[in-house]
């Protein structure tokens, strides 16, 4: 079929700016996935606001906490050995911190900032580095130097400002939620698989909450989840249309493993007044989660890093795997290509007009 001139002009356009859109696309996407892994650092959870801890259990990696810390039981904060230059215990200084029983710091060090001194606190043998008071006890059992220094005196994260952190995270969580989808979600032989043909770059899907209902979704019901995440690939999961006590996925669901899991990395998304949902009742959660409007309660153990608008843990492990994004931040590079490659095959496409008339 031959085509007419200006209906081949039209098309020859749209194809030019299109594939011009997708490379500004993935300039964004770049820019939000290596920003999330800049704002949490290393940390295992930025909570936002309160964090609640209770039985007894241990984070592999240090946490921030934006407003009130309650732990309850026997907790180990930065299990794991950690040579990071910021706090692996960081409460803001205006939140409150309350211990009902003994936590153990393994590695780096303490930051309460004046919340300590403010609620009784005193770090009442130095030579044992610990901070006592109101029933609780805080050991820092670390060779880090600042360990034996008052958690009150010990500075917060460098260049660390709650605000800021706040409004970024949101901000990042708010771009990845109106990214286009790229990848594709079906049930298929009881799994529920997440699959993309991408090699490089940034894939993005759109996971319905109004259509998972523990181990179904969409009407078909699934068993497991692996997510393999290919070599050079980022994935985000958009989780979109939660609604306030959900759970994301039933008891019945082994979640599994996948190839790459520093690559991946969930959106909980709501836009409305903060809502509380809550990651899993089965097997291991893998993956970051960025939920800065929603509050999360943990009843699995999470293999990455969280940032939540608030968090509760009722006494499972959380374990350091940082998200590790694999897309490099080149954003404006991407932007002016994505012009110059939109204009220059406009350019051609006028040409190739003047030519056959």
């Amino acid at each position: 079929m031959k085509l007419s001139a200006p209906f081949r002009n039209l098309l020859c356009a749209v194809l030019t700016c299109g594939a011009a859109e997708a490379v500004r696309a993935q300039a964004v996407l770049t820019t939000d996935v290596n920003g999330f892994a800049s704002d949490v650092r290393n940390y295992n959870l930025v909570s936002l606001g309160n964090a609640t801890f209770t039985g007894s259990s241990d984070t592999q990696g240090g946490i921030a906490v934006g407003g009130n810390l309650s732990i309850a039981g026997g907790w180990t904060i930065g299990s794991t050995y950690s040579d990071d230059p910021n706090p692996e215990l960081y409460l803001n200084s205006t939140g409150t911190l309350t211990m009902g029983g003994t936590v153990d710091l393994n590695t780096g060090f303490a930051s309460i900032a004046s919340a300590t001194t403010a609620n009784g606190w005193t770090f009442n043998d130095p030579n044992a580095n610990d901070l006592h008071g109101g029933g609780g006890d805080l050991n820092v059992n670390s060779s880090d130097p600042k360990a034996s220094i008052d958690p009150d005196a010990n500075a917060g994260p460098t260049g660390w400002n709650w605000t800021t952190e706040t409004s970024g995270l949101k901000s990042i969580s708010s771009s990845l939620s109106t990214q286009t989808a790229t990848g594709t979600i079906a049930v298929n032989s009881q799994n529920l698989d997440f699959t993309s043909t991408a090699t490089s770059g940034v894939v993005v899907f759109d996971l319905n909450a109004a259509q998972l209902s523990g181990g179904s979704y969409n009407g078909n019901s699934f068993d497991n989840i692996s997510i393999s995440v290919p070599t050079g690939v980022d994935y985000v999961i958009n989780v979109l249309n939660l609604c306030d006590g959900q759970t994301l996925f039933g008891s019945g669901v082994n979640f599994n493993s996948g190839t790459n899991d520093d690559q991946l990395l969930w959106n909980f998304v709501d836009t409305g007044s903060a809502i509380g949902v809550t990651v899993s009742d089965g097997g291991n959660f893998y993956g970051s989660v960025l939920a800065p409007n929603v509050n999360i309660t943990d009843n699995t153990t999470i293999d990455g890093q969280v940032a939540a608008a608030s968090f509760t843990d009722s006494g499972v492990e959380m374990h350091d795997l940082s998200f590790d994004s694999v897309v490099e931040p080149e954003a404006p590079t991407f932007a002016l290509c994505a012009v110059a490659l939109c204009g220059g095959m406009v350019l051609v496409c006028r040409r190739f007009r003047l030519a056959r008339s």
